[in-house]
């Protein structure tokens, strides 16, 4: 089961572990998990992420450790937070290890090879993460690192690009969320949208955005107030800077669409058929076989 409620870290964790022929199961916060795992839903493992709405990671894994059928199950973090005193909570909440973000393929893999046994399966084959030769991309963004993010998703261009225009759509709006947040008094959702907009903008290359994020990320944590206006100045001017020269050269990469196929009534209702299947067992492939037909 992968909990995770940060869209590009979330649809890059898909897109890897579906290449392996890994099935996964999507909860959007740590409630959803808890209630799906309660509710009788069978995993191998939890990918948890720990900064989340309505319920956190770290809340969510002290749940499920409270309930005897789950002190067994392998619950691994999935964090930008990866210092020595955040291990320590992760550890003591009940998690058995971290995987960083930004994702890194060989340490996802090499951590769920270590901790997950799949009980579906009589036999594990090790998951072996091959070399990929280098794709190139005509971007040129100042502050971000194609090169670091086209290895994040393994030289996949088509899964770059779309991961870039899903930041550019959630992350233009930062300033607006994050001033709210911080005008009202929510340093929770404060501090989340920073740690969100760290690790999106570090899983795609842009390193200095990352690092400011990250910088604005414990100033609100800390209590710095005095820091966090001028921290937050900074973030928003990199990122309106990049975003503005990202969407013009994002606009240049769109690809003609292809005509669209009609169905027939029986291929329509054999396609629904299916997805319902995939909506009963939980499957994550319910999610690309929807796009698909919606495609259709």
């Amino acid at each position: 089961m992968l909990v995770e409620d940060n869209e590009i870290n979330q649809q890059l964790a898909l897109e890897l572990l579906k290449r392996r022929n890994i099935s996964v199961i999507l909860a959007e916060n740590g409630q959803v998990a808890l209630n799906k795992l309660t509710a009788g839903l069978v995993v191998d493992g939890v990918l948890m992420d720990c900064q989340m709405p309505v319920m956190d990671g770290y809340t969510a894994t002290e749940k499920i450790r409270a309930l005897p059928e789950f002190d067994k199950l392998p619950i691994l973090a999935m964090t930008a937070n990866v210092m020595a005193g955040d291990r320590e909570r992760a550890l003591n909440c009940g998690m058995n290890d971290l995987i960083g973000k930004p994702i890194d393929v060989g340490e996802l893999f090499g951590t769920l090879g270590k901790w997950l046994k799949p009980v579906k399966r009589e036999t594990s084959q090790p998951v072996l993460v091959e070399s990929v030769p280098p794709t190139d991309i005509e971007l040129e963004v100042e502050g971000l690192d194609k090169i670091r993010g086209m290895e994040t998703v393994q030289q996949d261009k088509a899964l770059y690009l779309d991961l870039l225009r899903r930041f550019s759509s959630y992350q233009g709006a930062f300033n607006t969320r994050f001033s709210a947040a911080w005008e009202q008094g929510d340093r929770k959702t404060a501090e989340r949208e920073a740690h969100t907009l760290r690790g999106s903008a570090g899983t795609l290359g842009a390193k200095d955005i990352a690092r400011l994020a990250g910088e604005l990320e414990r100033a609100v944590r800390d209590q710095s107030d005095n820091d966090v206006p001028n921290l937050a100045e900074q973030v928003c001017d990199q990122l309106v800077a990049m975003l503005s020269s990202l969407n013009r050269q994002l606009e240049s990469t769109e690809q003609v669409e292809e005509p669209i196929s009609v169905l027939t009534n029986r291929e329509l209702g054999e396609e629904l058929d299916k997805l319902s299947l995939l909506l009963d067992d939980f499957d994550s492939e319910a999610l690309t076989a929807m796009s698909a037909l919606m495609g259709r």
